[in-house]
């Protein structure tokens, strides 16, 4: 039995695992799925940027111009990054459609925030 006294030994031994990265957690796997992640949402701002609209203004009074070119400019860059990064790891089709779920999910969830 994993619990005694109220406490849940196996999900306080799996908490330690994740915070050592030991165990079933690969903290390299998590850090591919923030960039995946950050990747996602660049995607989906810059689908939604609409150029006429921010670049008639000054600079100096409103930055959202140079910092979404900033975006996607590193853009082919980040995603060398995944691919690679991807490939480094090992992650296979499957692995990769399920970090892509999650990513989806966590969306979902910060959205009705």
């Amino acid at each position: 039995m994993s619990e005694s006294n109220g406490i849940d030994y196996k999900a306080k031994c799996e908490e330690y695992e994740r915070r050592m990265g030991i165990g079933e957690y690969d903290p390299a796997k998590d850090a591919y799925f923030v960039l995946v992640k950050l990747l996602r949402q660049q995607s989906e701002y810059l689908k939604s940027f609409n150029l006429q609209s921010h670049i008639g203004g000054k600079p100096s009074e409103d930055g959202t111009f140079v910092r979404t070119q900033s975006l996607w400019e590193k853009l082919p860059e980040l995603i060398t990054k995944v691919k690679n990064l991807r490939s480094e790891l090992g992650i296979s089709a499957d692995e990769q459609k399920d970090i892509l779920k999650k990513a989806y999910v966590d969306t979902i969830a910060e959205t009705r925030k």
